[in-house]
């Protein structure tokens, strides 16, 4: 594009440019992250030579998915993003998905969590299963309107080592491919 500085237009999209390039997700393109997203295109490219063979968007669509998850964990250096276990109720994982939110009744242990941290959900009795993993977007904020928020998204948080969350991707690769996984 092209214009002047104080464009309105060109000042909105310098400043997505700069939120998004500030932003947790951002990462250095080292040579892992370059051979994570090789592989990611070329995982890309032989589902969609699948759909022309078998015409099943399902299954393509899970192996995108699957692939893309793999490709984000890969992308980093070890060390360089921490994951974290979200214990939590049923209910509270339902409040978590529909709002792209989760939260920790104590200050000290979600403060410890920065975007590009990997969190795993384990949902409690009666389910006792690993429900989801996500990746940290946003930084900490805190809402002090509703003085029981604490206790809707109250949920106990481990930090998760390196070889344990590895272990927890896999299952969830494998549980959504359909596989059982006890």
């Amino acid at each position: 594009m092209r214009g002047a500085l104080d464009d309105p237009l060109i000042g909105s999209i310098r400043t997505f440019h700069q939120r998004l390039w500030h932003s947790g997700m951002s990462v250095r393109v080292t040579n892992r992250f370059k051979l994570s997203y090789q592989r990611l295109q070329q995982r890309r490219h032989d589902i969609e030579l699948s759909l022309r063979a078998e015409a099943d968007y399902g299954r393509a669509a899970r192996d995108l998915k699957v692939a893309v998850v793999e490709a984000l964990a890969n992308a980093r250096e070890p060390g360089e993003r921490r994951s974290w276990l979200l214990i939590t109720s049923p209910a509270n994982f339902i409040r978590n998905m529909q709002g792209s939110i989760w939260g920790d009744e104590k200050r000290s242990r979600i403060a410890q969590v920065r975007p590009g941290d990997a969190v795993f959900f384990y949902i409690t009795i009666p389910l006792m299963q690993l429900g989801a993993m996500g990746l940290v977007t946003k930084g900490l904020f805190e809402r002090r309107a509703d003085s029981n928020w604490g206790r809707r998204l109250q949920a106990s948080m481990k930090p998760l080592t390196p070889r344990d969350a590895e272990l927890l991707r896999s299952a969830l690769v494998q549980a959504d491919r359909g596989a059982s996984v006890a």
